[in-house]
């Protein structure tokens, strides 16, 4: 056996089993989650401080779009679908400025490396976007 090609993979592999991705994947799972109204599935793409309030949001969604009528009304349209118009990745901190599908508004998204996976930091988000960038974590 070739171990010197071994040694070689041997990070690659390692990477992918600990869940390497990117915030746009993240995004993209979050929003899938969000469409099956999978509330802990969901939750699973945020900060450990942001979880609880993520996966309560969508609770609350899901039950709103199960008393309704309208077959359209699902939580992932009440939390809206994004476009990914940039990534920018600073070490264990990402930026994503989305485009809401929904009304054309643009947002930037705070992503946070966590357990080497990308998640969703509510609070940065929030600050940030009220131009409060100071007073982010």
């Amino acid at each position: 056996m070739n171990y010197h090609r071994v040694l070689t993979i041997l990070p690659f592999l390692l990477l992918s089993l600990t869940g390497c991705n990117s915030p746009s994947s993240t995004l993209k799972a979050m929003e899938e989650a969000a469409a099956k109204g999978d509330h802990e599935a969901f939750g699973q793409y945020f900060t450990k401080e942001s979880t609880p309030f993520a996966q309560s949001l969508l609770a609350l969604y899901k039950s709103k779009s199960e008393a309704s009528a309208r077959r359209d009304y699902t939580p992932l349209k009440l939390l809206s679908r994004a476009n990914v118009v940039d990534e920018s990745i600073y070490g264990d901190t990402a930026h994503l400025l989305v485009e809401m599908q929904s009304t054309g508004a643009k947002s930037l998204l705070v992503f946070r490396r966590e357990n080497a996976r990308w998640k969703m930091d509510l609070l940065s988000t929030e600050l940030i976007n009220r131009g409060e960038v100071e007073d982010a974590p």
